[in-house]
């Protein structure tokens, strides 16, 4: 696996190259300090009736709504249903108002993950079964066809390798990639034609703990941690050949995005959050982040032209925030309605229209059920 040398300007020295699994890593040269700028105090999302509750999931069941997905025709949301969340659940909307369910094939499994792939859906799922060595450790996919129908991936010992709750998924040269840190920490990457028969790659990355897939302009870019503890970056034009770089210094990556076309990271390193970018000598540069605490960090979603950090706050309240070009956030407003005990987990925008889905306690209190909110897409700031 070749290498290459990266710098970080001002706010990051240069540090040394990562080689291949099978050589050793030089010690890196230390990140200097991002400077004196204060320390983000945070702040409160406020609400607004602009957003509208459209729909709750059943509480007998009970129902559950972990993502969503725009598509040309509308809006896909998936989730769970049953105690132990052993069926799935999926419905559909072309206006985000109106929801109709769907059939969803299942070996005991239920989606976690939907991302659009051209005109289909790929969804990604977990589970529990006695089909692998450790229970828990299981995903699933499924690919959801423009008409709507569902098709299950059939089982493979591949789908042993971890949780569908982590993987991340990219689409390069109508390819779709699948990574996951697996279990026991083992690096899982595979790809596949039709997104449900799946190759295994594992051994083209090396031996890190997974983290990001993204793909940009220039191929995939696989974001982890090296056994040592450092951060890497690992990059490939195609899918065949991977170049390995350390990014030592810039602390923990907690998420990656491509905005205008090219890859953008998010860093923390304990004390603010960081901003790594390529710049036009393929070094990386890392500038510190406005107005994204490190606590706020549960998912980071791509919508039209901004990012949006779907999390919350340390005492467990829900907050959104959204940006631009990832270095400058600002508070999403959020649906008045929403109560204690709720949660937002996913957003998709499509025509004009947001929609927001998570959990909220059900009417009587009995159990936690999906919600689903329907709101102009100019709520997402930015």
């Amino acid at each position: 696996m070749p290498t290459r040398t990266i710098g970080l300007s001002t706010f990051v020295a240069m540090v040394a190259v990562c080689v291949t699994a099978c050589g050793s890593m030089p010690d890196p040269i230390p990140m200097a300090s991002v400077g004196a700028s204060p320390a983000l105090r945070p702040v409160v999302a406020g609400t607004t009736d602009q957003w509208m509750l459209r729909h709750l999931g059943d509480a007998a069941a009970p129902e559950e709504f972990d993502a969503i997905a725009a598509t040309p025709a509308g809006f896909v949301v998936a989730g769970s249903s049953g105690a132990a969340a052993e069926r799935p659940v999926a419905l559909s909307s072309e206006d985000g108002v109106v929801w109709s369910g769907e059939n969803v094939p299942n070996r005991a499994m239920h989606p976690v993950r939907l991302s659009a792939w051209g005109d289909r859906l790929l969804a990604i799922g977990e589970g529990s079964s006695n089909r692998c060595a450790h229970p828990g450790g299981e995903f699933d996919t499924w690919v959801r066809s423009n008409v709507g129908e569902w098709t299950e991936a059939p089982f493979a010992p591949t789908f042993c390798a971890g949780s569908g709750s982590g993987a991340s998924v990219a689409y390069l040269n109508d390819r779709s990639w699948l990574a996951l840190d697996g279990v026991a920490d083992v690096p899982f990457l595979a790809d596949s034609g039709d997104g449900l028969r799946w190759q295994d790659r594992s051994g083209l990355v090396g031996d890190l703990f997974i983290g990001s897939l993204v793909v940009d302009r220039d191929g995939l870019w696989l974001f982890g941690r090296a056994r040592d503890g450092n951060p890497v970056v690992c990059h490939s034009a195609a899918g065949s050949t991977w170049t390995t770089t350390s990014l030592a210094g810039a602390g923990e990556i907690i998420g990656a995005v491509v905005v205008d076309g090219r890859v953008r990271a998010l860093a923390s390193n304990g004390e603010r959050t960081l901003l790594l970018q390529r710049a036009q000598n393929d070094q990386w540069e890392a500038t510190p982040v406005d107005g994204l605490p490190r606590e706020t960090l549960a998912r980071l979603v791509t919508v039209d032209d901004r990012v949006v950090a779907i999390g919350s706050r340390d005492d467990g309240t829900v907050e959104v925030r959204a940006s631009r070009d990832g270095s400058r956030w600002v508070p999403v407003d959020l649906p008045r309605a929403l109560e204690p005990g709720s949660s937002l987990v996913d957003v998709a925008v499509r025509a004009g229209t947001a929609v927001l889905v998570g959990q909220v306690p059900a009417p009587d209190g009995s159990v936690t059920v999906g919600a689903i909110w329907t709101g102009p897409a100019a709520l997402l700031g930015g």
